[in-house]
């Protein structure tokens, strides 16, 4: 949970009941400005969920999972893990190669 759409007293709690970091960006509140402290644990935790969102983008705009191509759960799995393995690929080997990765072409 990571999104400023689920910053609550309950969802802090519940994360902290689990053992979880609380990666959740803080809101502004109403009528008031955000904390310095506030503001930079955001900018904090928008340097790495940016890390993880910009795969989500890959995964959902190159290769086509914002929506799956097969009906029932073992097929979308399927797809995913296939999916998931030409990312890991690639990548990999743009890492060896030094290049940087062109999410443009599969």
């Amino acid at each position: 949970m990571y999104d400023k759409g689920a910053d609550s007293e309950n969802n802090r709690s519940l994360l902290k009941q689990k053992g979880l970091k609380d990666g959740i960006s803080r809101k502004k509140p109403k009528g008031k400005p955000i904390s310095y402290w506030n503001k930079l644990r955001n900018k904090l935790i928008a340097k790495r969920r940016f890390v993880v969102e910009r795969t989500f983008w890959t995964f959902k705009r190159v290769y086509g999972l914002s929506r799956s191509r097969y009906l029932g759960l073992a097929k979308t799995h399927a797809e995913v893990l296939l999916k998931s393995i030409a990312y890991n690929l690639k990548r990999g080997l743009n890492l060896f190669l030094k290049k940087p990765l062109q999410e443009e072409c599969i």
